[in-house]
């Protein structure tokens, strides 16, 4: 071990020294040190280490754990928050909840931004630590509203726990966090992770991001520490007839993890097709009644968010509505607990992008500032009345990130053959650690097969595709 600032150290000398450098931050209200990173890679314990870190401080300090999702949030309160453990002092919220990001609309220029609050109801709880986990993913303005929270004494001192190895922000690729002057680093795997053979090939993919020796997918599973754990498939109807099975198969907690939005959409027909082929219904409507779907957005109505973004639900109702003023069709939707939202029909999802599309020009011409605000303000109303959601059997590796599953099905056919290959390398790492349990790999064996499965992406994801262009037959 070399310094405090920057090592890669075992979990009890990490523990130590944290807990100490914290303490001290505290006590001494040291505003000019006061950021400390621990990063680790899966297996490493970060988990744990912080677990411990929380039980011992909450003794002494109110402690905000947050994440920059929803949906890492409710899988970060389910790994450090147990049943039994004692949270008297410590509460969780997202990392833009507890900086109060708002999502402002300048109806002059006709756009969207995050900005602090400024309602007087806001919260302006202060914390005495800040624990932001999967801080790989936290973008440079957020990096930079935490420092302006510490500067304005809401924050004394702020734990980032991370991966260094996942994907990074797009703003962001070199990642601030990774920047603070106390950085600690565990890079042995703990006891309860060896053998794992997941973890086997998630050490292997980081070791080469971290070494920059790339080389090709398939080389990469011709591993022996893991290559006969795996289940390989070579054709994506074999890949989809798997993931169908057994009788219970829509129950069970797995999710198919591709590259781009085309192939995750044509998974998510494909499967969706067998899940209601096996209840008797053929050629399904686009939603109905126990459908799960994922919010890629938030629903919010006069100014309450009713839905998060990646918010999972199941439809209790779904019926399809003719509006006659912009002549659309759109799905009026109940949750389980009788929450609403609406959904563009795909059949008129062209129409209504063109719709947005003019009031914008409108907008964007107008020279009267008094007419400009009105029409941005009509845009951002209409706009927002519907929300998009997808269903949840498949998604992209970057919207998967932060959540965990029993059984991952990644499909490489898109990833084998990218030129960036640190990104191919971050995209497998990721894809690989949301499995607890078991991995499943469609790697097609020959061009013909991987043409094979292109064409029907493409066809699959023709009605997507032809409505984020604009293009109405």
């Amino acid at each position: 071990m070399e310094t405090a600032s920057n090592i890669s150290t075992t979990q009890n000398k990490a523990f130590e020294e944290i807990f100490a450098k914290l303490d001290n931050m505290i006590k001494t209200n040291m505003v000019w040190d006061n950021e400390i990173s621990l990063s680790g890679a899966a297996g490493t314990g970060k988990t744990y280490l912080t677990t411990k870190l929380v039980q011992k401080l909450q003794k002494e300090y109110h402690i905000t754990i947050t994440a920059p999702t929803h949906k890492a949030l409710q899988v970060l309160r389910q790994n450090l928050l147990g049943e039994d453990a004692d949270t008297t002092n410590v509460e969780t919220k997202t990392l833009q909840s507890f900086l109060n990001l708002k999502l402002v609309t300048d109806y002059d220029k006709g756009i969207q931004k995050f900005e602090p609050s400024k309602a007087k109801d806001k919260d302006e709880t202060n914390t005495d630590i800040l624990i932001v986990d999967e801080s790989s993913m936290v973008s440079g303005n957020l990096y930079d509203y935490v420092i302006k929270a510490i500067e304005i004494g809401r924050i004394k001192a702020v734990l980032y726990v991370g991966d260094e190895y996942q994907l990074l922000p797009v703003d962001n690729h070199k990642n601030k966090v990774l920047e603070v002057k106390n950085k600690y680093r565990l890079e042995k795997i703990v006891r309860q992770a060896q053998g794992s053979y997941i973890i086997n090939m998630a050490t292997k993919a980081r070791n080469i991001i971290k070494s920059k020796q790339y080389i090709s997918i398939k080389e990469f599973f011709e591993d022996e520490t893991f290559k006969n754990n795996v289940q390989f498939f070579t054709n994506q109807k074999d890949f989809h007839n798997d993931f169908c099975t057994p009788d219970t198969w829509a129950k069970k907690d797995k999710v198919i993890a591709s590259f781009t939005n085309a192939s995750v959409e044509s998974h998510n027909r494909i499967i969706r097709n067998r899940y209601w082929e096996n209840q008797n219904v053929i050629s399904p409507l686009p939603l109905l009644q126990s459908d799960k779907v994922i919010f890629q957005e938030a629903n919010v109505i006069n100014e309450k968010i009713i839905h998060q973004n990646s918010d999972i639900v199941e439809l209790s109702s779904a019926k399809k509505i003719y509006f006659e003023p912009l002549k659309i069709y759109f799905w009026d939707c109940l949750d389980l607990n009788n929450k609403p939202f609406k959904v563009i029909d795909p059949d008129s999802k062209t129409r209504f992008k063109n719709i947005l599309d003019d009031i914008a020009k409108n907008a964007k011409s107008e020279k009267n500032y008094t007419e400009r605000t009105k029409k941005w303000k009509f845009f951002f109303e209409l706009k927002e009345l519907f929300v998009d959601v997808k269903y949840t059997y498949a998604s992209t590796i970057h919207k998967l990130q932060g959540s965990t599953y029993e059984t991952v099905y990644i499909d490489l056919s898109e990833i084998e053959n990218m030129k960036d290959k640190d990104m191919m390398f971050r995209l497998l790492y990721v894809a690989i650690t949301r499995a607890s349990t078991n991995i499943k790999v469609l790697l097609p064996t020959n061009e013909d097969t991987t043409l094979i499965d292109i064409q029907n992406n493409v066809l699959n994801s023709l009605d997507s595709r032809l409505d984020m262009l604009g293009i109405e037959f």
